[in-house]
């Protein structure tokens, strides 16, 4: 059973989501999108574009440039992956009592009808320092699994080679046209039967839908990209789905765009701008499926982080 404490924090916790991820007149975000595209899973009509990770920059950088996204087929080592999944296995299985009580948490609130008030129905802190929160039933987000920002150990270390793989530093010191960092590491558990995400992009938080709402953050140099790492074999069914090129249309025109299902296994990356509307697809196999993700940012994205905390290989390390 959670302490006073932990509940204390939890409810802190979906509060300052519920606020994040309302408008102004109070409005859950996502709906907004929901109105424009629907929330049925249909058969994926395309795939997102994928090229070898040693192919030319300048088709990578073409593709996503045009698309907002690419996979990058072979761009870790799948012993790397393998390695990290071992040790991600066996960080959730001591994370299993967590799992439990934010499935009886998320229970509960969708019985008090709050089932889409929050991106995020849950958080709770393991004694390691490792945060798992569940996002949609059988969703979570683990993290920080880095050795910057998490307790370290065999997962921080397992998962170094997933950071930032030579592919991904090549078309950020391109695609970014600022100095960048890692900003974020984590997990993203999904148990069999989940349902399906929610339709978002991945730009800033609060009230403006991005930093400075959704028509300027559009138009601003790009400035926040994610990798997803699938451990295991992809689905054509399953994986993320994107809005191809919607991270260059506003939400009355994203109707019109193709919706591409990321078909990638271990050893490949799905590199995206954080400007496209994408959302997870439900996992209807008979075992759980996981993603490793990063999350980079421009520098001046994330204020307040102690600059004596960084490290110099989740950076960029020359001008734009």
């Amino acid at each position: 059973m959670a302490t006073q404490d932990e509940l204390a924090h939890e409810d802190s916790v979906a509060t300052f989501y519920k606020i994040q991820n309302c408008d102004e007149n109070g409005e859950y975000r996502a709906n907004k999108y929901n109105r424009a595209l629907g929330t049925a899973f249909l058969p994926p009509a395309a795939h997102v574009p994928a090229l070898p990770a040693t192919a030319p920059l300048d088709d990578l950088v073409a593709a996503v440039a045009a698309h907002g996204a690419v996979v990058l087929k072979g761009a870790i080592p799948v012993g790397d992956v393998a390695a990290f999944r071992a040790a991600h296995d066996a960080a959730l299985a001591e994370l299993k009592p967590l799992k439990d009580e934010l499935y009886a948490r998320r229970a509960a609130a969708e019985r008090r009808g709050e089932a889409s008030e929050s991106f995020y129905k849950g958080e709770l802190r393991a004694p390691s320092g490792l945060r798992l929160r569940t996002t949609a039933r059988g969703r979570f987000d683990l993290k920080h699994l880095d050795r910057r920002d998490g307790p370290g150990g065999p997962l921080a270390a397992a998962v170094e080679p997933l950071v930032l793989p030579p592919a991904c530093r090549a078309l950020l010191q391109r695609l970014m046209a600022t100095p960048w960092r890692v900003k974020t590491v984590g997990s993203l558990p999904t148990d069999a039967g989940a349902s399906g995400g929610e339709w978002h992009r991945d730009i800033g938080e609060g009230p403006c839908e991005g930093l400075w709402g959704e028509e300027l953050d559009l138009r601003l140099p790009d400035y926040y990209f994610n990798a997803l790492v699938p451990l295991g074999a992809a689905s054509p069914e399953a994986g993320t789905e994107i809005l191809l090129g919607s991270h260059a249309v506003g939400r009355d025109g994203v109707a019109d765009l193709a919706r591409a299902v990321a078909a990638a296994g271990a050893g490949d990356v799905v590199f995206f701008n954080g400007k496209c509307v994408h959302r997870g697809r439900p996992n209807a196999a008979e075992a759980r499926r996981d993603l490793a993700y990063v999350v980079y940012a421009a520098k001046w994205f994330e204020q307040g982080r102690d600059p004596a905390a960084e490290l110099p290989a989740y950076a960029s390390t020359a001008p734009p």
